[in-house]
């Protein structure tokens, strides 16, 4: 099954290249623009677990959406980054490296240039931070509130790539100050949050939630041993 559905994701991606609108998710793009047999070979341990984790996470992803060349290039854009973050995405790309790391050098300047505007203060937003503070029953505090409408901001104004990864920044420092349990409650208001706001489709959401869960939970185990 999983072979016939490369062989699909591979005629809709030619289909989108040829200025075609065609339907992929997130789970067959993953497949398309990485080679996790590269990744064993040329990455340490330690960094193949963790490119082989996400690369997990992202195959569960199998809500098909339709998109043209630039909804492609958009998607696999966010997917590229999220794995450059762990190892330079170049090495397990599954095409020629010298190329690719020209490609990521593009690819990271241009995330180098963007800067958002972190300034909220509108009556509106202050009035919807109470809000989400109120609805969250102590799962999060201000700051929490003040960042997450950030990430609402980051999302109209530069799209949802950027709204994730700033959404991720939010979600880092959750982490960094709770404990396992609280990460998990607190992520999952939040992400109910950006699936009201129509930021991410319930499947997309249900992605991220395992992904955060998992992290969470690997936390928990270093924090017993």
């Amino acid at each position: 099954m999983g072979l016939i559905n490369d062989f699909i994701a591979i005629g809709q991606a030619q289909k989108i290249k040829n200025g075609q609108v065609a339907n992929l998710s997130i789970s067959q793009i993953t497949g398309l623009i990485t080679n996790m047999s590269d990744a064993r070979r040329n990455l340490s341990e330690k960094d193949f677990k963790q490119v082989y984790n996400l690369y997990k996470q992202f195959k569960k992803c199998n809500n098909k959406m339709k998109m043209d060349l630039n909804g492609y290039y958009e998607t696999a854009t966010y997917i590229i980054k999220k794995f450059d973050a762990i190892a330079p995405y170049e090495k397990y790309s599954g095409g020629n490296e010298l190329e690719f790391s020209f490609l990521m050098e593009e690819i990271r300047n241009n995330s180098d240039k963007k800067d958002i505007c972190k300034d909220i203060s509108k009556k509106e937003d202050l009035e919807y931070i109470d809000y989400i503070l109120k609805n969250s029953m102590g799962m999060i505090n201000k700051e929490d509130a003040t960042d997450f409408m950030v990430v609402l901001h980051t999302f109209t104004d530069f799209g949802k790539e950027k709204a994730l990864e700033e959404f991720d920044s939010v979600v880092n420092k959750i982490i960094k100050r709770s404990d396992p349990v609280m990460v998990i409650s607190s992520v999952s208001y939040l992400l109910g949050i950006l699936n009201s706001n129509q930021v991410i489709n319930e499947e997309e959401m249900n992605c991220l939630g395992n992904k955060y869960e998992a992290i969470a939970l690997d936390l928990m185990m270093k924090n017993n041993n």
